[in-house]
């Protein structure tokens, strides 16, 4: 499990995959005991945002993005701690490609 410690105000990158699919879980946790923050995927190909809303506490987040995705956190009203893990698995088996 990967502790990412986020100042106020900020936004940042908390989990990113390769041609991954599975689940990422996390807790958030911060100083005003709120611990709620807004995240959002950036997926790729294309660098495409999906907002994913306000979460509170802990759960569970669907990996998105068909090569690749990062998972971004903001909105934080005070210093926040985010206990974050996953279960990836491989995504896409491309084809080898022999010369």
């Amino acid at each position: 499990m990967q502790k990412i410690r986020i100042e106020a105000g900020q936004n940042k990158t908390i989990y990113s995959h390769l041609n991954a699919s599975g689940h990422v879980f996390f807790r958030i946790s911060n100083k005003s005991n709120t611990n709620k923050a807004r995240l959002w995927w950036v997926k790729g190909p294309f660098g495409s945002i999906e907002n994913l809303g306000e979460f509170k506490g802990a759960g569970k987040i669907k990996i998105k993005g068909v090569l690749w995705g990062k998972l971004r956190i903001g909105q934080l009203d005070s210093r926040t701690v985010v206990q974050i893990h996953d279960d990836p698995r491989v995504n896409t088996n491309f084809p080898s490609i022999e010369f």
